[in-house]
């Protein structure tokens, strides 16, 4: 009726890049360092001999990048870069077994996104600096889905979802998906329309070397 679940992965990565191809493009002084770490623990129990389940959990992710170049190769430049990207999550979901044919899901679930970054530049065009100093933007959701199963032979689920986001406001996103089985021929005939919303990250609204805080966010539909 209850448990836990813990997972983690830790990633780091060196790389050695290359200025160019061919032979005389490898620059012993260019590399590339990652550092990468998600985490999620998450806690799910049976209430009302299991006509109603709930999971809460919380995840990290973390994602460190860092870019050092010190060519005497190469025109005797020099820059380095460094991303730090970080997000917290916390959600809540509650399935409802109403009956055999239908289950009643409910949930919510907030998001806070953190990013900085730094670059510094120097060659025969000067020295040159671009800083984002730590930013955060927080997104909030919450969902409500229906799932379906008549006789064994009609099956459907339709969702409704609303997220708000701090610069971008709230939108709504569906998703209807039903599908038929004719169990005499072994034959399946399904169908899916659902949309999408997608909001630009923290370093492409707002780094002053390349971001653009006029991005709206990616909306889509699709069958």
């Amino acid at each position: 009726n209850s448990g836990i679940n813990i997972y983690t992965r830790y990633t780091k990565a060196e790389t050695d890049l290359d200025q160019f191809g061919g032979e005389f493009g490898d620059d012993p002084s260019y590399k590339y360092n990652l550092e990468e770490l998600t985490a999620r623990a998450e806690g799910y129990f049976n209430l009302f001999d299991g006509l109603w389940g709930q999971k809460i959990g919380a995840s990290f992710y973390k994602n460190l990048r860092k870019y050092n170049y010190d060519s005497t190769l190469f025109n005797a430049s020099s820059s380095n870069s460094t991303y730090d990207g970080r997000k917290f999550k916390i959600d809540w979901q509650n399935n409802f077994f109403l009956n055999e044919e239908n289950i009643l899901t409910f949930g919510a679930e907030t998001e806070l996104e953190q990013a900085e970054t730094y670059f510094y530049s120097l060659s025969q065009f000067g020295p040159y600096e671009s800083i984002l100093p730590e930013s955060e933007t927080y997104t909030t959701g919450t969902y409500l889905q229906e799932q379906l199963n008549i006789e064994k032979r009609f099956f459907a689920t339709a969702g409704i979802r609303y997220d708000h986001h701090t610069k971008f406001g709230g939108a709504f996103t569906f998703r209807i998906a039903p599908a038929f089985i004719l169990w005499e021929t072994g034959t399946k005939i399904k169908a899916t329309i659902g949309s999408g919303f997608k909001t630009p990250s923290i370093v492409y609204l707002y780094d002053p070397f390349f971001g653009n805080e006029n991005l709206n966010p990616e909306t889509s539909v699709g069958f």
